[in-house]
């Protein structure tokens, strides 16, 4: 039953590492075109 628990454990930070990704993207994707035009 521990194993159990450590899987999920697992899976729960694994989820969080995915949403931080893809926030990362996003962040990323909206922020890249103002600082291509702010360097130009």
């Amino acid at each position: 039953m521990n194993g159990l628990k450590d899987f999920s454990k697992i899976v729960n930070n694994y989820k969080a590492l995915i949403v931080l990704i893809i926030a990362g993207k996003v962040l990323i994707s909206r922020a890249f075109p103002q600082v291509v035009k702010s360097l130009r």
